[in-house]
């Protein structure tokens, strides 16, 4: 089972923005994959169609009032795996653990990101919505290499 039809539709005209697929890029460690896992997917996986479909809203916003930043293409990466991998499905199983973890990991990274970073901040706001709507809060989950 995949979210509602209604919600499946918005998804699904959403990713027609974006030419490739979500590629995984945080580096998730075993032990942190885990984590996220227990803590982070199972959460926002099982949100009613209805919550999902206000974090679909942050999204789309972000993506279409930003078409003219010259790094929508990096929020648009993080925005398509929410929407693909941490919304789309509604049982666990279904989803994609590994890539669903970096996507954790992804926006974690956005959230936390110091907002007076010129080149990011713009995007900060749309990250701490999804976060609040998805977690109400997440950790600093990005490993430093």
């Amino acid at each position: 089972m995949i979210v509602g039809e209604p919600l499946r539709f918005r998804i699904e005209r959403f990713l027609q923005n974006f030419s490739e697929p979500y590629k995984k890029c945080q580096n998730v460690s075993m032990k942190k994959r885990i984590d996220v896992e227990k803590r982070y997917i199972p959460t926002i996986i099982h949100l009613v169609d209805d919550a999902k479909m206000e974090i679909m809203q942050v999204l789309e916003k972000s993506w279409y009032e930003n078409q003219d930043h010259g790094n929508v293409q990096k929020w648009g990466g993080a925005a398509r795996g929410i929407a693909e991998y941490l919304l789309m499905p509604k049982e666990m199983d279904q989803v994609q653990l590994d890539v669903a973890a970096d996507v954790v990991v992804r926006v974690s990274r956005w959230y936390h990101t110091n907002s007076e970073c010129g080149l990011w901040k713009r995007f900060i706001p749309y990250a701490s919505d999804v976060v609040e709507l998805a977690w109400g809060d997440i950790e600093q989950l990005y490993d430093d290499p």
